[in-house]
């Protein structure tokens, strides 16, 4: 378990300066918030600590910075391939 303490995301987003650890991880983590906001699921939002862990952590431990870092790479990962299946979808219906 984390013991990091986290700010409240409508506390977070007026402390786009601090400096901070703990602004600046919250600041990471509403943000990665807003990016998933119209885009996944929360079936998908679910899965991301898991699939973060196993694509881009791949060990026992690390720090609260690397494994937000690998949860920033998934969003982008995940993203990246809901639009590339859309555009598999759109493709796919236009041939028939």
């Amino acid at each position: 378990m984390i013991q990091t303490p986290l700010l409240e995301w409508n506390v977070a987003g007026y402390m786009q300066n601090a400096s901070n650890d703990v602004a600046r991880i919250s600041m990471q983590l509403y943000q990665l918030a807003q990016r998933c906001e119209n885009g996944l699921s929360g079936r998908a939002l679910r899965k991301l600590p898991f699939l973060a862990h196993a694509y881009f952590v791949q060990s026992p431990q690390c720090t609260l910075d690397a494994f937000v870092n690998a949860l920033d790479q998934t969003v982008t990962k995940e993203l990246q391939n809901k639009g590339h299946l859309r555009q598999l979808k759109s493709s796919g219906s236009r041939d028939k």
